[in-house]
């Protein structure tokens, strides 16, 4: 009985692989903060962290495929070979033959230098919408600004086919896009205007 009960004891103490939903720990390499994640509906998916990895799972590991692309923060793709991610340094591109043999370019996309791209969103791989803030409040007056851009294919202009598709209202900062089947597009962050220090307004754009 003594033996039984130091078994149970021993297997108590043992971290729960998965939940009661289903939901079950993977093993991230080391060191990683990871800030979004995608999937190609065949099984692959797609993670970018803050420290400017980009991870791959095969269905029963994680690897690191691309490294040193500054702190990444959106990712998302039309299909396992047209994938895009956005970050602090802009837009990345990932194209290649198969989902293994992706090739990461950046991208260089108009408005501002410096304002990172914090959220990806798409109905289609020539239907994109991408929304960037930066928030600094480390310089006088504090730098805060957004940008919001809308893909329609590519091109050989700058920028590869990104406009700007509305200019940002001043000292708003946008972390998040949204777009239904029905052509609407939703973007969301905050407006620093009052009191950047203290306090912020939440803000919410609808395109139809």
């Amino acid at each position: 009985v003594a033996d039984a009960d130091a078994g149970s004891d021993a297997d108590a103490s043992e971290p729960l692989r998965c939940s009661a939903d289903g939901f079950c720990h993977t093993a991230v390499p080391t060191g990683q903060t990871l800030r979004g994640v995608w999937g190609d509906d065949q099984g692959v998916v797609w993670a970018v962290s803050e420290q400017g990895n980009i991870l791959r799972w095969d269905g029963a590991s994680w690897e690191i495929r691309h490294s040193n692309a500054g702190a990444l923060h959106a990712i998302w793709g039309s299909s396992a070979t047209d994938i895009w991610v956005g970050g602090d340094r802009g837009l990345l591109h990932g194209t290649g033959s198969s989902s293994k043999d992706l090739v990461w370019t950046s991208v260089i996309v108009p408005g501002a230098e410096g304002v990172p791209i914090n959220a990806i969103v798409g109905r289609s791989a020539s239907d994109i919408w991408a929304a960037g803030g930066l928030v600094d409040l480390m310089v006088f007056p504090p730098d805060i600004q957004g940008r919001i851009l809308h893909f329609a294919g590519a091109s050989s202009e700058q920028g590869g086919g990104w406009t700007i598709a509305h200019p940002a209202p001043d000292f708003t900062a946008l972390d998040r896009v949204w777009t239904t089947s029905q052509g609407d597009v939703w973007i969301g962050g905050a407006n620093h205007e009052n009191d950047p220090f203290q306090q912020c307004r939440a803000v919410l754009f609808h395109q139809e």
